[in-house]
């Protein structure tokens, strides 16, 4: 004899939480609800309308992986969605792998023989473990690679730097050969950086002197000849006496 403690928990916890029309319903038919066989199949037979084979074939197709889904929640929800049209475990396995988003990993799955949907479904998680691990294996490459880049970047970086501060001190050197002062006439500072004391304004400029000036100064080499104002008139005469001749 069946055990019917277990159908009378489910019947009376399924009563207990019936709101609305459902509790309507349910004292509705109370004279031939008195288990939760007769209790289900009613429920199910005026609350979820049977689904057309059209429909849930449609609703099978295009549930296909989304980008970036878990493989086990697409693979579970397949699988349940298949089963609403009682179709064979090569069906089932196909259907699978026809959503799968990988095309690696559906040319894996096909190339290999399963007995059933579970051990499809070891299949696919030991292809996303092994790719998972080598994803991880590569992505610490490239960025070992990476810090070493960065390092002969720097390294060059530097190089470079000091290339330029060592070509802009020789342009400075050779500039600083090219510039001459303006007030005492020598290569290698401008005037503005003339560190002697400059001359006062309306001095000598032979001796910076300021009693006299540049004609009128002792140290130049430049001295004027004094003609005597006999030999100017003699001279005036001479050249008289030759227009005359």
């Amino acid at each position: 004899m069946p055990d019917l403690s277990k159908t009378i928990d489910k019947y009376d916890t399924a009563e207990s939480h019936l709101e609305g029309a459902a509790k309507y319903w349910s004292s509705g038919r109370a004279d031939y609800l008195k288990d939760w066989n007769s209790f289900r199949l009613v429920f199910q037979k005026t609350f979820i309308p049977e689904r057309h084979k059209t429909d849930l074939w449609k609703l099978m197709t295009h549930r296909v992986q989304q980008p970036k889904e878990n493989i086990s929640f697409y693979s579970h929800k397949k699988v349940a969605l298949c089963c609403e049209l009682n179709p064979t475990t090569n069906e089932i396995r196909e259907q699978i792998i026809i959503g799968l988003i990988s095309r690696d990993l559906s040319n894996f799955v096909l190339s290999k023989v399963h007995m059933d949907v579970d051990e499809l479904f070891r299949d696919i998680l030991d292809y996303e473990r092994v790719g998972d691990s080598r994803r991880g294996r590569f992505n610490e490459r490239k960025e070992i690679g990476r810090g070493g880049q960065q390092e002969r970047s720097g390294v060059t970086k530097g190089n470079q730097q000091e290339q330029n501060v060592k070509s802009t001190s020789s342009s400075s050197s050779k500039n600083t050969h090219l510039v001459r002062c303006h007030y005492c006439n020598e290569p290698g500072h401008p005037v503005q950086n003339f560190s002697k004391s400059r001359r006062p304004r309306g001095s000598c400029y032979g001796c910076d002197s300021i009693e006299h000036l540049r004609r009128d100064c002792p140290n130049s080499q430049s001295t004027s000849r004094t003609v005597p104002a006999s030999d100017r008139s003699t001279l005036i005469v001479d050249l008289a006496h030759l227009w005359l001749i």
